[in-house]
């Protein structure tokens, strides 16, 4: 049960997070971008995960920018 409950909070954090990366809020991006690569609230998608840290990352988010160095 637990594991259902994770994994609803997660999907409604990726909307979430979406809206807020939408709206310009680059951590936002970032964080949603991790929760791509890590398959968090859906199914894990490399390709989405560096699109959303490459647009933190263009505007000087470091944090960003070393997810998408170390993203496989």
């Amino acid at each position: 049960m637990k594991g259902s409950w994770a994994s609803k909070d997660e999907m409604r954090a990726r909307s979430f997070f979406r809206m807020a990366c939408d709206g310009g809020q680059m951590r936002s991006c970032d964080l949603l971008g991790e929760l791509y690569e890590q398959g968090k609230g859906g199914s894990g998608d490399d390709a989405l995960a560096r699109v959303f840290y490459m647009k933190p990352c263009d505007h000087g988010v470091g944090v960003a920018c070393a997810s998408l160095k170390d993203l496989h």
